[in-house]
């Protein structure tokens, strides 16, 4: 089984990004810091060459 990509700044065929209406210093921004910054390696390891579905990107969650 892989893992689903994750790119939280991906390009979207819409051109309105939800991010121009948050001020800079929204704590937001200090989570998404957070998350970014943690180390997943052991998690995805267990996920790799198994059967099924792709899973998705710890992150996400």
């Amino acid at each position: 089984m892989t893992i689903r990509n994750y790119e939280q700044r991906k390009s979207r065929l819409i051109v309105y990004d939800p991010l121009d209406n948050v001020p800079g210093e929204h704590p937001c921004f200090i989570v998404d810091e957070l998350v970014e910054n943690l180390y997943f390696s052991n998690i995805h390891s267990k996920y790799e060459d198994t059967a099924g579905n792709p899973v998705y990107n710890r992150k996400i969650f």
